[in-house]
């Protein structure tokens, strides 16, 4: 018998852990962006100047990421929304988890020992690809402007969310092969990993990243081979940019549809909180049923 709070209860936490995220992301920009840019940003509930919001979106990820409007986005910047969506993503998922065999290691000696260990290195190789991860979305938020037709943007979001993850690909990599060359520079043995070239360890490494990454989803730290499923959350965070334009696309969607909650979240006074909690509520949903039709299949074969 499927235990209902299991089943239902931790997917219902996890979902509202994101929506939060989102609602809060949001409103805090609503808190740094001027009069006029708040104006625009509310146009975009009416359908006629919708149209626009790829150079609305634009002006919102300048204002949060870049000074003085100059549309580069600043190292400090991305690292810090890096290490705060690194924290929530992580938080998320260790309540999961832990909701669902109460471990996030089965070595845990070994595995807590290596995660202080390289943490801080890990953390260094993530902020890096979520920084390139930023720039790309950026750059292919221009390549809309100009356009109105609706199939090149939804192609071009696709190609977003694509070369995000190539970028977390090739950090991976790159991480791999830098943790192996500090491996041997400080005396350690390449043999330690077994009898085979370097070439055949960095293979089998990133091999392992990308298997660990997408194993159950990626919606928990559950890792059979003991050293948790960290690998997905530092894939969420590179993903981070490309959540944030989903969300807000859907949001001034779906909003205007159900114009009785305009009241509730103060569209005109907080029209980016607003279309971020719409949308968050929708991406919160889709986790939900996510994790329920995963836990439901992981049962129902056990």
């Amino acid at each position: 018998m499927i235990n209902i709070i299991f089943l239902v209860g931790t997917p219902l936490v996890t979902g509202m852990g994101v929506w939060l995220a989102l609602c809060r992301f949001g409103f805090s920009i609503d808190g740094k962006i001027n009069s006029n840019l708040k104006k625009k940003t509310f146009q975009l509930f009416d359908g006629a100047s919708r149209t626009n919001w790829p150079e609305v979106f634009i002006s919102l990820f300048d204002r949060v990421f870049s000074s003085g409007g100059s549309g580069r986005p600043e190292l400090w910047r991305s690292a810090l929304a890096s290490c705060i969506s690194l924290t929530v993503v992580t938080a998320i998922c260790v309540v999961n988890q832990i909701s669902s065999n109460g471990a996030i290691f089965s070595n845990v000696e070994l595995s807590w020992a290596l995660l202080v260990i390289l943490f801080p290195y890990v953390v260094a190789i993530n902020v890096i690809g979520d920084h390139f991860s930023l720039w790309q979305t950026r750059y292919v938020l221009g390549w809309m402007i100009g356009s109105r037709s609706s199939i090149y943007r939804l192609l071009l979001l696709v190609l977003d969310v694509i070369a995000s993850a190539l970028i977390y690909f090739s950090a991976v990599v790159l991480g791999s092969a830098l943790f192996l060359g500090i491996w041997v520079l400080s005396g350690g043995e390449i043999s330690y990993f077994g009898e085979r070239s370097w070439v055949h360890h960095l293979i089998s490494m990133t091999g392992g990243v990308f298997s660990s990454t997408f194993r159950n989803g990626g919606l928990t730290l559950s890792d059979p081979e003991g050293f948790g499923n960290f690998f997905a959350v530092l894939m969420y965070t590179t993903l981070f940019t490309s959540v944030w334009v989903w969300t807000f696309l859907a949001g001034i969607i779906i909003l205007p549809l159900f114009t009785r909650l305009w009241n509730v979240f103060k569209v005109e006074e907080s029209p980016v909180g607003a279309a971020m909690c719409t949308g968050g509520a929708a991406i919160g949903l889709v986790t939900f049923v996510l994790i329920v039709v995963r836990t439901l299949a992981e049962k129902l074969t056990s």
